[in-house]
């Protein structure tokens, strides 16, 4: 869930409207494009690596696992796993994957893991940053990812006037990020804008 586009819904949702964007079912929130940066997308992979290690820790080391669990039954594997596991946030130890303590298998699968996961971010962050900086885009953020459950998602709109691309959210699927060809929009959201 994106809640910076969230929190911009009633800020936007004039702008959307007036391009004809009304219909998007279970909507979370837009963003302008024009007022957003690039991101550096082999730095947020590199960043993701023990978060995606955790992942796979909860699917008991099966990444074809549909279920996590956390305690118990995956302690084993995140105790053996990941070093500074259990450290508090405000101890200053950072975690990071033990890597010596995995066999060759262990290793190839995550391995394979990690690059399944950010192939995912890499295809989010890509579209992402195709769209940055540029007046006649709106980015919209749902829950209508491919692994929501209900009976659309973010290819029932194609074939919308407005609809420029789209792809499932990297950290929950069952949201999506959809971009909007929108009217070039310079003028000021608020008293607190700048002048353009």
């Amino acid at each position: 869930m994106d809640l910076g586009a969230y929190i911009q819904i009633g800020t936007l949702s004039g702008i959307a409207e007036a391009n004809g964007i009304e219909e998007v079912a279970r909507l979370r929130g837009y963003r302008l494009m024009r007022d957003e940066k690039p991101v550096n997308i082999e730095e947020i992979c590199k960043d993701r690596e023990v978060e995606i290690c955790e992942e796979l820790c909860a699917m008991s080391w099966n990444p074809k696992s549909p279920f996590m669990s956390y305690g118990g039954s995956t302690d084993y594997y995140f105790d053996k796993f990941i070093i500074n596991y259990r450290a508090r946030y405000d101890s200053g130890l950072v975690k990071s994957i033990n890597w010596d303590a995995m066999t060759d298998k262990e290793k190839e699968v995550l391995k394979t893991y990690i690059e399944k996961r950010n192939a995912d971010f890499v295809k989010e962050w890509e579209m992402w940053n195709k769209y940055c900086g540029r007046n006649d885009v709106l980015y919209i953020h749902a829950r209508q990812g491919t692994s929501n459950w209900s009976d659309t998602d973010f290819h029932d709109y194609e074939d919308k006037p407005w609809y420029l691309d789209g792809c499932n959210d990297a950290d929950d699927p069952s949201y999506c990020d959809m971009y909007a060809k929108i009217e070039p929009f310079n003028g000021k959201l608020n008293e607190d804008d700048e002048e353009e």
